[in-house]
């Protein structure tokens, strides 16, 4: 389920905008950090601060993507994503939801 908008800016930072789980969050960025170890490559952010992190991934077929996951005191449980480039429209992106597989009884 596509969740959110973004396209790239000027600055290489992305940028757009989330609608679901009954808010909408506009003005959110992925922006680009400094690693350490395991820890993230980008920091979610809104105009109200720090909604989440992302961390670069290659698919198996060798697609890049940001593994995403948003948090906060509005959400139960974190919230996984995928932020994924259009092939039709280099430098838009989607933000896709990814539910959560259920889990079935051995």
């Amino acid at each position: 389920m596509n969740i959110g908008t973004f396209t790239k800016n000027e600055s290489g930072d992305i940028v757009g905008k989330i609608s679901t789980f009954g808010a909408q969050f506009d003005g959110v960025a992925f922006e680009k950090i400094a690693t350490k170890g395991n820890g993230p490559d980008y920091i979610v952010t809104t105009d109200a601060g720090e909604l989440g992190a992302a961390w670069q991934k290659t698919s198996d077929k060798g697609n890049k993507y940001l593994s995403v996951s948003l948090r906060g005191p509005f959400l139960p449980h974190a919230v996984n994503a995928a932020l994924l480039e259009s092939t039709k429209e280099p430098g838009t992106f989607a933000l896709v939801w990814n539910e959560p597989k259920k889990q079935t009884e051995a």
